[in-house]
């Protein structure tokens, strides 16, 4: 769904983030109280949600003067007769160094179709015929629905406070989190001529590390609150090279509630993904 691997090294990060907003559990135990069983239930309990919106706030320094701070408001619907049905608004602000942009995008996920409004063009732009998961990997966005396919990946997992209402708990992700993530990001795209190239890129990528807090809610067990922080070093940063950090924090705002995610008109006419990209030169005899 892109076409060059330095987008896919930045998606990659966007991804990580997204995933850990909307799905992160932990196994552990600390203070008498044994995480691993209140996950495992958080897992379970969130599994079943319907209907759920979510805010993240994103910040990310590549160095060199370079950064990006985005807001990400998130509805979704998980029990849609046509598969999952997913609404994305993003503002992002970005420092290149030399200058500061800011974009505003939307993007909705049909089934097993995805749109999105370049926000350079301002054409809306579409991919058929990959799976929902892959789609929302490769947007940079995770889904609830996922939660529990997380719970294997934890490590050094700890309770680290409790009060009447929830459980504060830390923890960490490492390679195969995201070397498995990352591979499905890519799903769908065996027949494109990058594939090979996407693989390779992903085995040598420097897993990055990847720690955070987050809060379980005692009366719902649903992960409502997540603070974390990654960082990736070499290839696997924006710019194939040095060390970029991000933060982020999101929030579970409503879930089970009403939600109805109609497509723009606009968006129906929707150019294809692989139509909008321009052809990449060939090498000279």
């Amino acid at each position: 769904m892109v076409n060059c691997l330095k987008l896919k090294r930045l998606v990659a990060l966007l991804t990580l983030v997204a995933i850990i907003a909307a799905i992160v559990v932990l196994a552990g135990c600390g203070n008498g109280v044994d995480a691993k069983q209140i996950l495992v239930k958080s897992g379970e309990s969130m599994g079943k949600i319907k209907t759920a919106k979510f805010q993240m706030d994103m910040e990310m320094d590549a160095g060199e003067g370079q950064s990006t701070k985005a807001t990400y408001m998130v509805e979704e619907v998980l029990d849609d007769p046509e598969g999952i049905k997913l609404k994305v608004t993003q503002k992002m602000e970005m420092d290149t160094g030399e200058g500061k942009e800011e974009q505003e995008t939307e993007m909705y996920l049909v089934g097993n179709t995805a749109y999105m409004l370049d926000p350079t063009s301002g054409e809306w732009l579409k991919q058929e015929g990959i799976s929902p998961q892959a789609v929302l990997n490769t947007m940079g966005m995770g889904s609830v629905s996922e939660l529990k396919d997380s719970l294997k990946y934890a490590e050094d997992a700890k309770v680290t406070s409790e009060d009447t209402d929830s459980y504060t708990i830390s923890c960490a992700f490492g390679d195969k989190f995201y070397k498995d993530y990352m591979l499905k990001s890519v799903e769908g795209m065996e027949d494109t001529p990058e594939y090979e190239e996407y693989l390779k890129a992903i085995e040598e990528m420097e897993a990055p590390t990847m720690t955070m807090t987050m809060k379980v809610d005692k009366k719902t067990d649903y992960v409502t609150e997540v603070d974390g922080t990654i960082t990736m070093k070499g290839e696997g940063t924006p710019e194939g090279g040095g060390e970029s950090t991000t933060k982020i924090k999101s929030k579970l705002l409503e879930y089970n509630k009403p939600i109805e995610i109609v497509l723009p008109e606009e968006a129906k006419n929707a150019k294809s993904w692989s139509e909008s990209q321009p052809e990449e030169p060939q090498p000279e005899e």
